[in-house]
Formats: structure tokens, sequence, C-alpha cells
């Protein structure tokens, strides 16, 4: 499997960008999976969001580039 991580996007886009790859007839588990961590806030600063990230896992290569082209910042 080839791992791509994505790092500040929000559960919105993260689901917007999973319905794009089901509407490319990816299936979630045969051809990709992957696992959102959710922010999390150190009650310090105001606005302080640390280790919000999706790693997307891919089981074809090309895929993954394309993915990691497309959507990587």
């Amino acid at each position: 499997m080839i791992e791509v991580d994505l790092v500040d996007y929000d559960v919105n886009a993260i689901l917007a960008i999973v319905a794009v790859l089901k509407s490319m007839d990816l299936k979630i588990d045969r051809d990709f999976n992957f696992h959102y961590h959710p922010p999390k806030y150190d009650n310090f600063s105001y606005d302080a969001v640390y280790n919000r990230h999706t790693v997307f896992s891919f089981k074809d290569g090309g895929v993954a580039s394309w993915f990691a082209l497309k959507y990587k910042q």
C-alpha cells in the first residue's frame, strides 16, 4: 500500500475527496483506505491546532501518484 498524507483538510473536504474517488469506481478497502485524525487543541493558545491530517492508502501506485499531485499541498 502506498500512503499519501494530507494535512489541514477538514472533515467535509475529506468526505468530498472520498466521494470523488468513489465516482472514479474505486472501492474502499479494495482500492484505497483512509484514516482521519481530527485536530487537537493545546489549551494554552487561542488558535493552536495541530496534528489534523488524513492518511490515504492506495493499492495502485498510479492512482496514488495522481492523488498526491492533485490534493497534496
